[in-house]
């Protein structure tokens, strides 16, 4: 059995708070800090977290994308240690 408060990745759930669903939320903004975004709703406007409504906040990029053929990375592992 796993402790009430546990987090489970699959869970839509915030952990200990059943009735407070997790939003999918965005961090970045195109500069040099980063920012957190929300959506109260699906297709709804991003919110950002970090200040209020009435500052304010350069042009967000509403959708993004990713080319896997960039994301693509590999390392070797190290070979074996002869011991003498």
């Amino acid at each position: 059995m796993r402790p009430r408060d546990s987090y489970d990745p699959r869970s839509t759930r915030a952990p200990g708070r059943a009735s407070v669903p997790l939003l999918p939320a965005v961090a970045f903004d195109g500069g040099n800090s980063t920012t957190l975004l929300v959506r109260k709703k699906a297709g709804g406007p991003l919110i950002r977290l970090d200040r209020r409504g009435s500052e304010y906040q350069r042009p967000i990029t509403d959708a993004v994308a990713f080319d896997l053929r960039l994301m693509t990375f590999s390392c070797r592992a190290p070979g074996p240690k002869v011991l003498t």
